[in-house]
């Protein structure tokens, strides 16, 4: 029960910053924001919300530890989904003011010894250049994907490198 409220204060908190983004608000397309300083220069900003609606703009039914990203007008987040050998992996777009889900791309989990509840550690990132996401998998893929959601290039690091995941499942948010 901790862990599902830990993920819905997380979406809740995003969904608040999202909804003061579409006007010419600052994004924040990695997980330490755009500075890289975990800080934001943003002034009136939300200072109070609850899970029954206070500020709530709009909410999505999904599961992730990760920090999602705001950029482009767009909300990003890398997450789980399935059970049994149905485990997937869920990177997913939503659009920032509305919270339509833009596109999903469900990965298969294999090749790691991460435990399924620490699937989506490692936030997305989001390049405001080229528009691009970049995720990176607990099974050692590293992917970039388009605005569409298509990807653009996969980097299997764990054939390549002999990568395995960190200890406890950790991964590593890329750095744009």
């Amino acid at each position: 029960m901790k862990r599902a409220l830990k993920t819905a204060v997380v979406w809740a908190m995003a969904l608040s910053l999202a909804a003061a983004l579409p006007g010419a608000a600052e994004e924040w397309p990695s997980w330490r924001g755009p500075h890289q300083t975990g800080a934001s220069t943003e002034t009136g900003l939300v200072d109070s919300w609850s899970l029954d609606g206070e500020n709530l703009v709009w909410r999505a039914d999904f599961i992730g530890r990760s920090t999602p990203v705001v950029f482009d007008g767009r909300v990003c987040a890398i997450g789980r989904v399935g059970a049994g050998i149905d485990k997937q992996a869920r990177v997913a777009c939503w659009d920032a003011g509305s919270g339509e889900m833009r596109w999903e791309r469900r990965f298969t989990v294999y090749h790691t010894t991460v435990p399924f509840s620490r699937v989506g550690w490692a936030s997305v990132v989001g390049d405001p250049e080229t528009g691009y996401l970049f995720a990176h998998g607990v099974d050692g893929h590293l992917w970039a994907l388009d605005r569409d959601g298509t990807t653009v290039w996969e980097w299997n690091m764990e054939e390549e490198l002999g990568r395995y995941s960190g200890y406890g499942g950790r991964t590593h948010t890329p750095i744009v």
